[in-house]
């Protein structure tokens, strides 16, 4: 800010007349150098990086190559190609070849590519026990909520 007079300061900054909007749907990223602890509950779409210590409950889930979730999930879909380790529950999975899943995943529909590692039990949720379905055991408090909130958009 040195050298610039008073008056350019103040244009640097400045708010917006009205408050900005934010969509029901959002995008929630944790970037790579960000290292999360706790749980993580959005009616939209999480895209992790970096590092989540904590269970998750979305409705569409990206864990991307080289990042870490460290506990459950709980989504309508979710993408794996980073490291997952906890119990997995998504109508949609698809583990990449570049994954590696510690734990059961529970789904409705199940893509493995060749070269992914899948150390758990894969478990087929029938039509009446959907990840949506208040039968499903959920393991996160408060996930229920929000993915009922989610489906009723």
């Amino acid at each position: 800010m040195l050298g610039r007079k008073k008056d350019e300061m103040d244009a640097v900054v400045t708010l917006p007349a009205e408050p900005v909007a934010v969509p029901d749907a959002t995008v929630s990223v944790i970037a790579p150098d960000l290292s999360v602890r706790g749980d993580l509950i959005a009616k939209g779409e999480v895209r992790v990086h970096g590092r989540v210590e904590g269970n998750i409950a979305c409705d569409t889930l990206l864990v991307a190559k080289g990042a870490e979730v460290l506990g459950d999930v709980v989504a309508k879909s979710a993408r794996l190609c980073g490291t997952s380790t906890g119990k997995v529950a998504a109508e949609t999975v698809f583990v990449t070849k570049t994954a590696k899943v510690i734990g059961d995943i529970h789904h409705a529909s199940v893509s493995i590519e060749h070269g992914a590692q899948v150390e758990g039990r894969l478990v087929r949720l029938s039509r009446e026990s959907s990840v949506g379905n208040k039968d499903v055991v959920v393991p996160i408090a408060g996930a229920r909520a929000a993915n009922d909130g989610a489906n009723t958009g």
